[in-house]
């Protein structure tokens, strides 16, 4: 794993494990916009985690524990980090900041990179602290700070966001107004509820725009066209010399879905462990881009869970979100979300489901301590048809009909939807 990058080499499990852990057309990705001061980058939309951020053009949008991550690569030491979470009555915006500065310090450190913060004033209780430190041994320097913005939702009525940006020096003075437009340029926006769908083989969720276009017994793939799809595959192999491990398993897949990897971003492999059985089990992740059936460039994400019996068989399961590389900024969370929800099972029920739900939203929490905005999601029911659907925080609607809620339907008829686990 390169160093070049100060965060996004930590912990890669969490780019994924992170992601997987939380959860309109996307055609248009990027658009000029005046709705904040000092934002002056284009601006990204993600229709479906609804919000909006600065997102300078050629650069990426990466998800690493709740937090957006907006770099050229990466590898590159040049790196802004943007994190919403709900405010409430005993957390305030500087007691956000400290324990988030604290965190990525942590974080840093524990990948042999290292930054420290130093607040060099406070306006109105909000700190403004500058940033030292190094990625690999590149020198790099930045600034820190948090915005509060109105959003009103189940959960409260204010964000805050961290901003902290870096680079190294030379290039800090040049790029020093882009790389704080990143966070200036964050706003929320309305979100669609993912209605929750079941058969006799998988549950899942799916917002607008996506369908099922494939489901067999053992694999499900949901897309937008052929723009953005979320998949799921269980797989059982004969073992043979070309599979080994998960690594090869994921090479044979990928081989077969016509998936070649030009460029490997991050990626993590658990260590193996064996089974009662003789068997070897092992999880991956990885983050790419590459090429779809020859000629569509592509970035992804995948999760591979293997197990191995040498000489007997390869099981196992690959969960994989994939978009056309001009779609990943703005539809990446949607794939991710609709990837890391299927449940493969006979046996699937709304109580199980309930209880993956909340146990997605606490790993979220368990990891900052906050009450993530960008992973953030209530479970509610149509108490008049009976379905369910996962709701984005800002798919809340403050002014519906029948007061403030979440509402399924279309203007003019909408209906209001019962919250089953907030």
């Amino acid at each position: 794993m390169p160093r070049g990058n100060l965060l996004i080499g930590l912990t890669v499990s969490c780019l994924i494990v992170g992601v997987f852990a939380w959860t309109a057309s996307a055609a248009s990705t990027a658009s000029r916009s005046a709705t904040a001061a000092g934002c002056s980058d284009p601006v990204t939309h993600d229709p479906y985690d609804g919000y909006h951020v600065g997102v300078p053009y050629g650069w990426s949008v990466f998800r690493i524990d709740g937090r957006l991550v907006v770099t050229p690569s990466a590898t590159s030491p040049e790196q802004v980090i943007v994190a919403p979470v709900v405010l409430s009555h005993d957390l305030t915006a500087a007691k956000f900041f400290a324990s988030s500065m604290q965190l990525l310090d942590r974080q840093i450190d524990s990948i042999g990179n290292a930054m420290r913060y130093h607040i060099t004033s406070v306006r109105a209780g909000i700190p403004q602290a500058s940033l030292t430190g190094r990625a690999g041994t590149v020198a790099v320097a930045g600034q820190a700070t948090v915005l509060v913005l109105a959003d009103q939702t189940a959960h409260g009525s204010q964000l805050a966001v961290l901003s902290a940006y870096w680079a190294p020096p030379g290039q800090l003075a040049v790029d020093r107004t882009k790389l704080a437009s990143v966070a200036l340029c964050y706003g929320p926006e309305r979100a669609p509820l993912f209605r929750i769908f079941k058969d006799n083989v998988f549950t899942y969720a799916m917002p607008p725009n996506f369908k099922v276009t494939s489901e067999g017994q053992d694999e499900l793939l949901i897309a937008a066209s052929d723009d953005a799809s979320a998949s799921f595959l269980l797989t059982l192999l004969p073992a043979s010399d070309d599979i080994t491990s998960v690594q090869t398993l994921q090479q044979y897949v990928f081989s077969h879905e016509n998936i070649a990897i030009r460029d490997l971003l991050a990626s993590s492999v658990s260590p193996q462990q064996s089974s009662s059985d003789g068997a070897v089990n092992q999880l991956e992740d990885i983050e790419f881009t590459g090429v779809l059936n020859g000629n569509t460039p592509v970035h992804g994400l995948a999760s591979i869970e293997a197990s191995v019996l040498k000489g007997v068989d390869a099981a196992g399961t690959i969960r994989l979100a994939l978009t056309k590389t001009s779609y990943w900024n703005s539809t990446s969370g949607a794939v991710i979300r609709i990837a890391a929800g299927i449940q493969h099972s006979f046996s699937q029920d709304l109580q199980e489901w309930e209880r993956l739900s909340e146990q997605q939203q606490q790993f979220g929490q368990q990891v900052t301590g906050f009450d993530q905005a960008l992973n953030g999601e209530d479970l509610v029911e149509d108490p008049s048809t009976g379905e369910t659907f996962e709701a984005p925080y800002n798919s809340y609607l403050q002014s519906g009909p029948d007061g403030p809620g979440y509402y399924t339907g279309t203007p003019g008829d909408l209906s209001k939807l019962d919250i089953v686990t907030p």
